[in-house]
């Protein structure tokens, strides 16, 4: 008897800041496994804007960046979160301080690898919690900028995370067994 999945009813969590905005959003799609098969999987997509200078709570939407979550980058923010971002308590596989930024290159592999680049990370704010960091380059211009996280909102993100995660595996609770 097949699982029926449970109905995700608010996916989208947002974080409205001074200097820049994100927004996270949990995405359901469905896989074709062969013709008669498919698999209902998500990821989270995140977009992200810097602040419209000189007006409050305004974004640069059209200029955003954006970057779908799998369940691995998923996994590199909460083992951040478990650790509490600090890269010198587990090293790199080079016995670095790990840093906790997925890093995505649309055409890693091909002729455009490192024409469009995206990346996120998380880090120990210097004065103020945490520092959800955002960068892209495409052609040859590059933007950055950072969402400042309060502790309040590093623990929603790191329970919406878990959640994320579980229906990315196919873990989730049914009706049916």
């Amino acid at each position: 008897m097949a699982d029926t999945p449970i109905i995700v009813k608010n996916r989208q969590f947002n974080l409205y800041m001074k200097s820049a905005a994100a927004q996270f959003k949990l995405v359901q799609f469905t896989d074709k496994v062969d013709d008669k098969r498919s698999e209902l999987n998500y990821y989270v997509l995140v977009d992200a804007a810097k602040a419209i200078e000189g007006k409050e709570k305004a974004y640069d939407w059209k200029n955003k960046i954006v970057l779908r979550l799998g369940v691995t980058d998923m996994g590199v923010f909460l083992n951040g979160m478990r650790i509490g971002f600090d890269g010198a308590k587990e090293l790199n596989f080079k016995g670095e301080p790990k840093t906790f930024e997925i890093f995505h290159d649309r055409g890693k592999g091909g002729p455009t690898e490192g024409q469009h680049t995206t990346a996120m990370s998380i880090s120990k704010g210097q004065s103020y919690g945490y520092m959800m960091s955002f960068r892209m380059k495409e052609n040859g211009v590059s933007t950055s900028f950072s969402v400042p996280l309060g502790n309040e909102q590093l623990v929603i993100l790191k329970l919406l995370f878990e959640e994320a995660v579980k229906l990315m595996c196919g873990f989730y609770a049914s009706e049916k067994f």
